[in-house]
């Protein structure tokens, strides 16, 4: 019972072996290191050529987008109601041209309107003026009266004088005529009549003084006058000022209307292309509303990612080759904008590329700009010399039989970029070989 035991398990155990020694390929003749070569007989040699070194300046093929350099939206300035939209998308607009019309039957009311209120304001500057002119005549007259009643001042100072010394002669000379009567040098009469003579002199005096005052109160009334005069002539100045500032201010309301009413009529700020239309009659405009897009058809930009690592090889003004391949296009660019800026997620800089116009270029298309990378050495073959088998690339290389008869062997291999008519060989081929140019 044991010895079965054994005899089975030995034999599980060799199986198991076995079938190791099966997976891993040891019952299977294997293909040593190196290349693997067949050979195929190649009729359709036109030459060939020896593999080498060729030094050679790799280039980045950075992606992108052609787009007008100048886009230009326009927008709505009022609200209103679109009456007529003029031109069609794809259409050649010049500066100018009409585009879109807004009903503008509410902005020539609202025109009309600031018009008469500045009619009103004008008539109320011109009232005002007057009333300002008649307050400075009034003024005027005024400042006469004032010279007029200093000058009457002045004269009833005078006559003040003048009787004030009449009066000291006059009351002088009674006293010496009573003196000399004391003394019977002097008869009544003639102190009766120095008497007379006095009470005359101080009359004359007493009047004088009254006319002094009189004259200096009527001269108090003039100034008074004089004052409120000037207060009206202020106070006109100011309402002329504000007429004006009324008058200013309806000419800016009119001005507003003015341009409120040009803006229901939508123009061509440019020449260009009319590309995008978001109205139609019927549809409602509003500020800020974009209705339609021009762009510049022959100022294009090509906008494209390079790598952050490929940054310190692009600087503003620098050219680089861009390729339009649907249309063959092929010119040097100028890079003209760098977005200080790189993108997180992609880790990549937007770059502008101003380009050379040329037909049948637009916006929308695909292309490609070349940045170039450091020199290095490579393995070059002429492109005639590459064979394709669905995915696969191969040459043929020239061999050695042991008897030094020369034969062709099919060599699989792996290819870089294109350099014109060369094609950088990445690996299947090694230097001083040489492989066939086909027909």
């Amino acid at each position: 019972m044991l010895k079965k035991k054994w005899v089975l398990y030995t034999g599980a155990g060799l199986g198991f072996l076995l079938l190791i020694l099966h997976s891993m390929g040891v019952f299977y003749s294997k293909i040593s290191p190196g290349y693997l070569e067949v050979e195929h007989i190649v009729p359709r040699v036109k030459g060939e050529q020896k593999v080498v070194w060729r030094t050679i300046t790799p280039v980045h093929r950075a992606l992108g987008t052609i787009s007008s350099a100048k886009e230009i939206s326009i927008s709505s300035q009022v609200r209103g109601v679109v009456e007529g939209v003029y031109f069609k998308e794809g259409d050649e607009v010049r500066r100018g041209d009409l585009l879109v019309k807004i009903n503008d039957e509410e902005f020539r009311t609202r025109l009309e309107q600031s018009r008469k209120g500045l009619e009103i304001a004008r008539a109320s500057q011109r009232q005002a003026i007057q009333m300002l002119v008649v307050a400075q005549a009034g003024y005027a007259r005024s400042e006469s009266d004032k010279e007029a009643a200093q000058a009457a001042v002045l004269q009833a100072q005078q006559r003040q004088k003048a009787a004030e010394a009449a009066w000291r002669e006059a009351k002088n000379k009674l006293e010496r005529d009573k003196a000399l009567r004391q003394k019977r040098m002097l008869s009544e009469e003639e102190l009766e009549r120095s008497r007379v003579f006095y009470q005359q002199a101080e009359s004359n005096y007493n009047q004088a003084k009254q006319g002094v005052k009189i004259a200096r109160s009527r001269l108090e009334g003039v100034l008074q006058l004089l004052k409120s005069a000037k207060a009206a002539v202020d106070q006109a100045r100011i309402g002329v000022e504000i007429a004006k500032a009324s008058v200013e201010q309806a000419k800016q309301i009119v001005k507003e209307a003015e341009i409120a009413l040009q803006y229901t009529l939508i123009r061509a700020p440019d020449d260009g292309v009319l590309v995008r239309k978001w109205i139609e009659p019927g549809n409602l405009a509003w500020p800020g509303k974009v209705l339609l897009q021009i762009h510049k058809p022959k100022i294009l930009k090509l906008e494209g990612e390079v790598p952050e690592s490929l940054r310190p090889r692009i600087a503003l003004g620098k050219k680089f080759w861009v390729h339009v391949s649907s249309i063959g296009y092929k010119e040097l660019a100028e890079l003209v904008e760098i977005i200080p800026s790189a993108d997180p997620r992609s880790r990549t800089f937007r770059v502008k590329l101003l380009l050379p116009y040329r037909k049948k270029l637009y916006p929308g298309m695909f292309g490609t700009f070349l940045i170039p990378l450091p020199v290095r050495k490579a393995i070059l073959v002429d492109r005639r010399s590459i064979e394709r088998v669905g995915q696969f690339e191969s040459v043929y290389v020239k061999q050695r039989d042991r008897e030094g008869r020369e034969y062709w062997i099919r060599r699989w291999i792996t290819t870089g970029a294109s350099y014109g008519e060369l094609v950088e060989v990445l690996s299947g081929l090694g230097v001083e070989e040489r492989v066939a140019i086909l027909r």
